[in-house]
This record gives C-alpha cells, sequence and structure tokens, in this order.
C-alpha cells in the first residue's frame, strides 16, 4: 500500500494550522503517524505566513492574516466605493465639485428666469417711462409722472401677488 497519509492531512487540517513535526511509516501498514500536536501558524512581519517543515508548505495560507479579517468582519452592507472616486486627487474632486456648483447655479438661474417669463406672461410688460418731452413743465395736474409712478407702483404691488403663488 502506497502512502497517502499526507494528502489526507492536508484535507483535514485547518487552513490556520501547521503541523509541528510528521513521522510516517514506510513499512505499508501503517498510514502515517502524527508526533507532535497542531500549533497555530506564526505570521511574520510582513504577515506572511511560515512553517519550519518544508513537507508541509502546501498547508500555509497563502493570504495575509489582515487580509483575512478584513474579508470576515466586513459586512453585506459594507461600501462600494468605485476605483474612480477612490483614485481621484484632492484637486480633481475640487474642480469636479467646483464643476457641479456651477452647473446647479446655472439650473438656479435658468429656473428663475422660466419663472420670470411665466409672471411676465400673466401680467404683462411693465409701464413705458414717460420721455423727457412729453412733460410741459407746468406743473399740471394730470402729470404723466404722477400717472407713471402710480402705474408702476400698482405693478410692483400686483407682480408679487403673482410671484408669490409660483
Amino acid at each position: 500500500m502506497k502512502n497517502s497519509g499526507t494528502t489526507e492531512m492536508e484535507r483535514r487540517i485547518s487552513p490556520f494550522m501547521t503541523l509541528a513535526g510528521v513521522s510516517l511509516s514506510s513499512d505499508g501498514r501503517s498510514a502515517s503517524v502524527i508526533t507532535a500536536p497542531l500549533v497555530p501558524k506564526n505570521y511574520s512581519s510582513n504577515h506572511r505566513a511560515f512553517s519550519n517543515t518544508s513537507d508541509l508548505s502546501t498547508l500555509e495560507a497563502e493570504t495575509s492574516r489582515p487580509e483575512m479579517l478584513s474579508f470576515f468582519t466586513r459586512g453585506k452592507e459594507a461600501p462600494e466605493a468605485s476605483s474612480k472616486e477612490l483614485d481621484k486627487s484632492d484637486e480633481e474632486a475640487e474642480a469636479e465639485r467646483l464643476k457641479k456648483e456651477e452647473q446647479k447655479r446655472r439650473d438656479d438661474e435658468a429656473e428663475n428666469l422660466r419663472k420670470e417669463k411665466e409672471v411676465l406672461d400673466k401680467i404683462g410688460p411693465p409701464p413705458e417711462k414717460p420721455l423727457p418731452g412729453d412733460c410741459c413743465g407746468n406743473g399740471c395736474s394730470p402729470c404723466i409722472w404722477d400717472t407713471y409712478w402710480d402705474e408702476l407702483a400698482d405693478y410692483k404691488k400686483l407682480r408679487e401677488e403673482v410671484s408669490g403663488g409660483l
């Protein structure tokens, strides 16, 4: 019988544990004998797992401990930032923020102009200012300037009423 105990042990051993020592029988009657207990793996300063036995190199974990911990402790609701957002520098992020603010300001201006146009469509244009030659300057009772200022005050009042509803 060929000794296949090592592969069976590899399947049974946790990826976080390694053997301190192994003694395999070559007589064919016994598959394998473990002469030392399982001990936790040690991690070097660069977070790579290592073992003193060269025959058991396949049992070593290929993943570093911090990566394993972050994988196991992360929740399903963990935010996933796109790589584009993570790669941006501070200057690029600031430029993009300013661009968005400028676009919002333009959109607000366009909305205000649209509302202004709706108000003007409802109440009409403001009264026209009289030309300097239209006034006789004699102080007549129905002076065109007095009429203009009264119409302008009425127009502003109407405009406030209409624009308050929008």
